[in-house]
């Protein structure tokens, strides 16, 4: 049944949304204290947004054609532009500001999204 699920673009939309709305909700009021002593708590959580966001995109192409290179390197583009066109968005309309760190960290997830698929070397 879930395998049947990640084939159909909901899961997929769904995260995307979920990523938007996590980006642009106001920060002002959460106080920066690091969690079990790690100060970059915020970039893990990119990594892992934007790592799951490349592997549900991949499922549902998967379940479309079979995925070659040029499909893992375009989703892997449109993963990374999502998260840069996030930063622009947060520091034009939402009280969260622009960081290069986030970008990296977005890229960083999208590209550990293509080195699992790429390390399964199967059928998605």
């Amino acid at each position: 049944m879930l395998n049947g699920l990640l084939k159909k673009p909901w899961p997929s939309l769904i995260w995307t949304g979920l990523i938007f709305f996590l980006l642009t909700v106001r920060t002002d009021n959460i106080q920066s204290v690091p969690l079990l002593g790690f100060r970059h708590l915020d970039k893990v959580v990119h990594v892992f947004l934007f790592g799951v966001l490349f592997l549900l995109w991949a499922r549902f192409l998967a379940g479309k054609t079979a995925l070659r290179r040029t499909h893992l390197l375009g989703m892997f583009m449109g993963v990374t532009a999502y998260g840069i066109g996030m930063e622009f968005y947060q520091d034009l309309f939402t009280t969260r500001a622009f960081e290069w760190a986030d970008i990296l960290a977005d890229t960083a997830g999208a590209a550990l999204g293509m080195l699992y698929i790429g390390i399964k070397n199967k059928p998605l």
